[in-house]
C-alpha cells in the first residue's frame, strides 16, 4: 500500500470515525455543561438567548419541589420519624442514661433549668400557691377548729365552777368568731406576704436539693425513677409523634426550603459529588456512539 492510498484511507476512513467520537464526545460534554450554565439568563439586544438559564438553575424550585416530594413520600416519612423516636429500646436507653445520670451526680433540679428560667419557675409556683393557700383558708370554715383548741387550752380552768360562770360556750363562740375573723383579716391583708415567703424558700431548697437525696426522702429506688422516666418519656414522645403525624408536609418543606436557600454553585457541586463518575461516563459514551455511527456511515455508504 502506497502513501497514497494510506493517507486516502486515513482521510476516508480514519478521519470520519476520530471527528464521528469528537462530535459526540463534545455533544455530550455541552449538554451537561448546559445542565448547570449558564447561571444566569444571557440577552443580546435585549432578546433573551434560548436555553439560558442551565437546565439546573432555570428549574431549581420545581427541581426542589420533587425532590422534596420523592423525599417525604417515599424515602423519609412522618412515619418512620414517629417510628425512630418512639422506638422501645431508644426510649428504654434515653431513660436508664437520665436515670443514673441524675442519681450518679450531686445534681440538683435547678441545675438542669436555666437560672433566669429557675427563678421565674419559683416565682410562678409560688405565686399560684400562695392564692391556693390563701383562698382555700378565707373560704374555710376555722371556727370548729379555733374551739376545739380553746376547750383544750381552757379545759383545766373549766372545772372551777366559778370561772365556768363566765367561761361557757357561749363565750367560747365569740371568742372563736373573733379569732377566726382576725386571722382572716390578717391573711387577706399582710398574711400573703408571709405565706409567699415561706413557700418560696421550701420551693427554692427542693430545686436545689440533690435530686437522689430526694429520691432517698420519698423511698424512690432505681428502678422506680427509671419507671418514672420512661413512662413520662414514652408520653412525651407520643405527643410529638402526634405533631409529626399531623404536619404532613413538614418534611418536604424542610427539604425544599434547604435546596431553594441553597446557591446554584452549591447546587451543582452536590449533584456532582452524586453523578460525577456517571455524568463522566455519559460523555465518554458519546464519544463511543459517535464513532460507531461514523463507522457504520461507512459501512452502508
Amino acid at each position: 500500500m502506497g502513501q497514497e492510498e494510506i493517507i486516502r484511507f486515513f482521510i476516508n476512513y480514519v478521519i470520519p470515525v476520530i471527528v464521528g467520537a469528537f462530535i459526540g464526545y463534545i455533544t455530550n460534554f455541552i449538554a451537561i455543561k448546559m445542565l448547570f450554565h449558564p447561571r444566569k439568563k444571557i440577552y443580546i439586544a435585549k432578546i433573551p438567548l434560548a436555553f439560558t438559564p442551565g437546565v439546573l438553575p432555570k428549574n431549581k424550585s420545581r427541581i426542589a419541589k420533587a425532590i422534596s416530594n420523592a423525599v417525604s413520600e417515599k424515602l423519609f416519612t412522618n412515619s418512620d420519624i414517629v417510628s425512630v423516636i418512639a422506638d422501645e429500646k431508644m426510649i428504654s436507653d434515653v431513660a436508664n442514661n437520665l436515670s443514673n445520670s441524675l442519681l450518679s451526680e450531686e445534681r440538683c433540679i435547678s441545675s438542669l433549668i436555666e437560672k433566669e428560667n429557675c427563678e421565674n419557675l419559683k416565682n410562678t409556683i409560688t405565686s399560684y400557691l400562695t392564692g391556693e393557700v390563701v383562698n382555700e383558708v378565707l373560704k374555710s370554715n376555722l371556727n370548729p377548729s379555733i374551739k376545739h383548741i380553746l376547750n383544750n387550752s381552757l379545759s383545766e380552768y373549766l372545772s372551777n365552777p366559778l370561772l365556768a360562770m363566765f367561761i361557757n360556750d357561749s363565750m367560747i363562740d365569740k371568742i372563736s368568731n373573733v379569732v377566726e375573723e382576725g386571722i382572716k383579716a390578717y391573711i387577706s391583708k399582710d398574711g400573703q406576704v408571709f405565706i409567699s415567703d415561706i413557700i418560696y424558700k421550701k420551693i427554692s431548697e427542693f430545686l436545689d436539693k440533690p435530686v437522689k437525696n430526694i429520691a432517698n426522702d420519698l423511698s424512690l429506688n432505681d428502678e422506680i425513677i427509671y419507671s418514672i422516666l420512661k413512662t413520662a418519656l414514652s408520653g412525651v414522645v407520643q405527643r410529638i409523634g402526634g405533631i409529626i403525624s399531623s404536619k404532613s408536609s413538614a418534611i418536604a418543606n424542610i427539604v425544599e426550603d434547604k435546596i431553594n436557600k441553597m446557591d446554584v454553585i452549591e447546587l451543582e457541586k452536590l449533584v456532582l459529588s452524586v453523578m460525577k463518575r456517571e455524568l463522566s461516563s455519559i460523555v465518554n459514551l458519546g464519544c463511543l456512539i459517535g464513532a460507531l455511527i461514523a463507522i457504520l456511515g461507512l459501512i452502508f455508504r
